[in-house]
């Protein structure tokens, strides 16, 4: 894999792990 393959995986890991526990604070907050 190369490196831009690699970060852009990284960016969506670390898009989807932020969207994540955005939900799960605001269903912990509800």
């Amino acid at each position: 894999m190369n490196e831009a393959a690699a970060q852009r995986l990284n960016d969506g890991l670390a898009a989807a792990v932020a969207e994540h526990l955005d939900i799960h604070t605001v269903s912990l907050a509800d």
